[in-house]
């Protein structure tokens, strides 16, 4: 059986409020994913907490791959939380283990391979990712295998890759963001990710609108309380009503992640 490391991205209060909107914090998320997929050894590790050892290059070597988490952290802040991701991240790359990563996994490898993240004027991208464009090299990639364009996802974020690092790839883009996917090649190890969330379903999208409303009024996101109910009750309403959407077909959903576990 092929055994996986899990790295949790978030902090344990980032993941403490996830529960408080009765969302699964995310090794369970991806565990829950994964094991959607087929069977899998799952360990798990949390960077973010007091304490924290950094496994070695060779213990890293012992698993078939590695998935990073979401998180509600930003690259560009609070470091105490950020730089064991990026330390370990790096060493990852030199075990040569495979890495995947949704969102913060994504902006993680880029700021570990060289790369910048910047957050976003336009603020966050949220609910439904719509108009994904693949790129040449993302259309004959094995991580879009099966995946019929128009590509939707669920998402949250707003930071963004401002710069891709050297010996990387662009898969996929869309009008708010200029990298939707990438695959990087660094220090002899090769990392595929999406600043989407494949491992979401509809109750995790729905749990993150509310306990994202006050930082979405914040961020004037939304103008007022309403505009959020509105939002969020439209989607409650289109995944009732909408049969053949991505969110209604798991294993459609969750392509990405299969394709990348196939691999392995």
């Amino acid at each position: 059986m092929k055994k996986l490391l899990v790295v949790d991205g978030n902090s344990d209060q980032g993941s403490i409020n996830i529960k408080n909107f009765e969302g699964l914090t995310y090794i369970p998320l991806f565990t829950k994913a994964i094991q959607s997929c087929g069977e899998y050894e799952i360990d798990g590790i949390y960077p973010t907490r007091e304490g924290f050892i950094q496994p070695s290059i060779d213990e890293l070597k012992k698993y078939d791959g590695i998935l990073w988490t979401g998180s509600s952290l930003s690259v560009n802040e609070t470091p105490e939380f950020v730089e064991p991701q990026i330390e370990l991240c790096q060493n990852a790359f030199e075990s040569q283990t495979p890495i995947y990563g949704s969102c913060w996994g994504l902006q993680v490898a880029v700021a570990a391979s060289g790369g910048k993240v910047k957050s976003a004027q336009a603020g966050y991208e949220i609910g439904v990712m719509e108009k994904l464009t693949l790129t040449k090299e993302g259309k004959d990639h094995y991580l879009f295998k099966n995946k019929a364009e128009p590509i939707s996802s669920y998402c949250v974020h707003k930071d963004y890759i401002e710069e891709i690092p050297q010996d990387s790839t662009l898969l996929a883009f869309n009008e708010f963001c200029p990298v939707q996917a990438l695959e990087i090649r660094h220090k002899g190890g090769v990392f595929v990710g999406v600043q989407y969330h494949p491992e979401f379903d509809s109750k995790q999208m729905i749990s993150t609108y509310n306990r994202l409303h006050d930082l979405l009024l914040k961020s004037e996101y939304f103008s007022n309380s309403s505009e959020h109910l509105n939002e969020v009750t439209a989607l409650e309403d289109e995944i009732k009503n909408n049969e053949d959407a991505f969110y209604n077909n798991e294993k459609y959903r969750l392509l990405e992640i299969k394709n990348w576990l196939d691999t392995l």
